[in-house]
């Protein structure tokens, strides 16, 4: 049985997504702009102490409730949370905050591809389709005049 969404839910959800969209695009400027004045690795720092901080006196009931394993599995994907945004950090010292967020916002086009490797489920022609567009973006925006790439 299908269940209708109430219009104002659905303008609500739409709205909260451009919201997101324009917050985490504009992220990439204020980044730049930080890194003229401060490194990479303060910059992420002072974003990440402040998210912290943010999050304890939000959650300290619950994090009372945190085991070894969740710091142990915590601090793993945290390893490569922090390795990614550090890579995507000093890129933007070489590229335009634009270029940036298109080559971030490529790697959501990667999940489908990766399900398929470990799954050997067929994501569908949206996800092939998307895949190469993306992909086709991506070469153009790094690509020279004699289609070699460039530094940033």
């Amino acid at each position: 049985m299908e269940q209708s969404i109430p219009r104002k839910k659905m303008y609500l959800a739409d709205i909260s997504l451009l919201l997101v969209a324009i917050f985490w695009g504009s992220n990439f400027v204020i980044m730049k702009n930080a890194l003229e004045l401060i490194t990479p690795f303060v910059y992420l720092g002072l974003r990440f102490t402040l998210a912290a901080l943010i999050l304890v006196v939000l959650f300290w009931k619950k994090m009372r409730l945190t085991t070894r394993r969740d710091l142990l599995t915590g601090s793993l994907v945290g390893f490569f949370l922090f390795a990614g945004f550090g890579f995507q950090t000093i890129g933007l010292l070489f590229t335009t905050p634009g270029k940036s967020g298109f080559i971030t916002g490529t790697s959501v086009v990667i999940v489908p591809f990766l399900f398929f490797l470990i799954t050997r489920i067929y994501p569908g022609w949206g996800s092939l389709a998307g895949g190469v567009l993306a992909t086709a973006g991506l070469f153009f925006l790094s690509a020279n005049e004699a289609f070699g790439f460039k530094y940033g």
